[in-house]
């Protein structure tokens, strides 16, 4: 058994190359299976306005006028007036639009698979970033492997890694930021500080509660002094850290530009919905203005794998229940610091704050959060980091090397059992449920939110419908724009289709994927007209997807 662990220990560096190899290698080969969400074709949009308006500075007339026209044909997006929404980030939007203007993109079925393309591989790169957070913190390559895996395999993340580029770029670019938050722990010189100041001011691009970071880094500076004197020989790289970052965040946000202080502070008063809506959430709709307190906690729960959360809680348990008996025995006078004991529980004591401070500001700016927690998947740095962080203390107190293995296998089984649910949820393992969840339960929330299915359900229609000659009509029950999800189909496919949207009679079909704005027991806007009969449904692990009606007297 000691040589099985001597063997495993020397081919962990090798594991970890092979693992990261594979899940590169996954994505590679199915990014082109994922629908289109209902945000991207808007910021396909933003992304060709704002590099119209860089290029606006620029002699480049020839490309600029390339990029105009291309904006004129970007119609039937989901925000109808973007002047009123243009705070989005260009870090991803635009890099995406110049690859398509560059390559020549014509055809929308190329440039929404480049989109998810690049939306995967910038996260495919955090996921190297949160190793080395975990390396960096641990020293453990068994901690380090097991908390690359669980990151992986956390399904409904990894399904929107591929479409979703807001709230999974800003997750990956803020991995990316507390490496080199713990990077300057470790040695607070002024590489450190422009990498990490420049990272978290594209992380606060995309979300405004990144800011929150950049504050905790100034706040763990005056703890330090506190009971350190001789720390303040850092004032000038904290006033330089300050510096950076509010240049870099000017120099990489352009809706800075135009008015720098009143567009700045304007960010802090925009809810992230422009309309009140009903959101299904267990088994009620539910006003989006207010939303119960454990919403956001209800949907981890349930779509967050059973293992992770395990980890997760005896992680934060033991986490808390350390910094919270030395904040009750804080001494005056001490030499050392007295909150942490060193330079890594510094780093779990960032973690930790930044886990409980989120959801509480959320709650206390009465934040709007919808469709599940999407908005705010970044969270699951900090789950991971807490059930990594259960591993290396498990680890630790098991002097046995057999309960290590029995340990290591405990994980292995059930991450192999996360695997195999993902690989039956492709390509939707964003509407992931853990197997805790029953059927009944699961059809009590909204599933498909960002209409991925839409473009399954059109290619079927397709094929059902022989005639190439003949047009299909088709109408939607829910609230979701299908229209969208045929740039995902050829031209000569797209020709075949006529959606109507709610115009029911003028429809052969309707599909309905279950999403409604509206409250479907007293509004009637999305009920099934009696010429229609229930067609199939289709579903995964119990949970509907969507619902397809045909009309009678075809």
């Amino acid at each position: 058994m000691n040589l099985l662990i001597k063997k495993f220990k020397q081919n962990q560096s090798k594991i970890v190359y092979c693992i990261l190899f594979l899940y590169f290698l996954a994505g590679l080969l199915t990014f082109k299976d994922y629908g289109v969400s209902i945000d991207e074709k808007f910021q396909r949009l933003s992304g060709l306005h704002w590099l119209e308006y860089l290029l606006s500075f620029t002699n480049l007339s020839s490309l600029q006028n390339i990029v105009k026209l291309k904006i004129s044909s970007v119609v039937d997006y989901t925000l109808p007036i973007f002047s009123q929404n243009m705070k989005y980030s260009v870090f991803f939007d635009v890099p995406a639009a110049l690859v398509e203007i560059i390559f020549k993109i014509e055809e929308s079925k190329k440039y929404f698979e480049i989109r998810h393309f690049l939306n995967f591989f910038i996260f495919f790169l955090s996921s190297i970033f949160f190793y080395k957070i975990l390396n960096n913190r641990f020293s453990n390559e068994n901690v380090s492997l097991i908390g690359l895996v669980f990151y992986i395999l956390s399904p409904k993340i990894y399904g929107a890694s591929f479409y979703n580029n807001k709230d999974i770029i800003f997750l990956s670019v803020l991995v990316i930021s507390i490496y080199y938050f713990f990077k300057a722990i470790d040695r607070l010189e002024y590489k450190n500080i422009i990498l990490l100041s420049s990272t978290l001011a594209i992380a606060t691009t995309f979300r405004i509660v990144g800011i929150l970071f950049p504050l905790l880094f100034v706040i763990f500076y005056f703890f330090s002094i506190i009971s350190k004197k001789d720390d303040l020989v850092f004032l000038p790289k904290i006033i330089s850290f300050i510096f950076c970052y509010f240049f870099f965040l000017y120099i990489f946000w352009p809706y800075l530009w135009i008015s720098p202080i009143e567009n700045f502070f304007s960010l802090f008063n925009v809810g992230e919905m422009l309309i009140t809506m009903k959101i299904f959430f267990n088994g009620n709709y539910v006003n989006s203005n207010f939303l119960p307190n454990h919403y956001l906690v209800t949907w981890v729960a349930i779509s967050t794998p059973v293992v992770h959360l395990l980890f997760f809680i005896l992680g934060f348990f033991y986490c808390f229940r350390r910094f919270l008996l030395r904040f009750i025995k804080i001494e005056k006078n001490t030499e050392s610091y007295d909150l942490w004991r060193g330079k890594n529980e510094k780093k779990d004591l960032l973690i930790l704050i930044s886990l409980i401070t989120i959801p509480l500001y959320l709650i206390y700016s009465q934040t709007i959060i919808n469709n599940s927690w999407r908005h705010l998947f970044f969270l699951n740095i900090f789950l991971v980091y807490f059930a990594s962080y259960a591993v290396y203390i498990i680890l630790l107190k098991f002097k046995n090397n057999r309960n290590k293995i029995y340990l290591n296998f405990f994980i292995l089984i059930a991450l192999i059992h996360v695997g195999t649910r993902m690989f039956f949820y492709h390509p939707y393992q964003s509407t992931y449920f853990n197997f805790l969840v029953s059927s009944e339960i699961k059809n009590n929330f909204e599933i498909d939110y960002m209409g991925l299915t839409g473009i399954k359900f059109l290619r079927e229609i397709l094929k059902k419908e022989t005639d190439n000659n003949k047009k299909v009509s088709i109408a939607v029950g829910s609230f979701l724009p299908l229209h969208n999800s045929m740039d995902l189909l050829k031209e000569s496919e797209k020709k075949r289709l006529i959606i109507y949207g709610n115009e029911y009679d003028k429809a052969d079909y309707i599909y309905s994927n279950i999403i409604s704005e509206v409250d479907k027991n007293v509004d009637k806007k999305y009920e099934i007209p009696n010429n229609f009969t229930h067609l199939y449904s289709f579903k995964i692990y119990g949970g509907k997807l969507y619902d397809v009606y045909k009309k009678k007297n075809k």
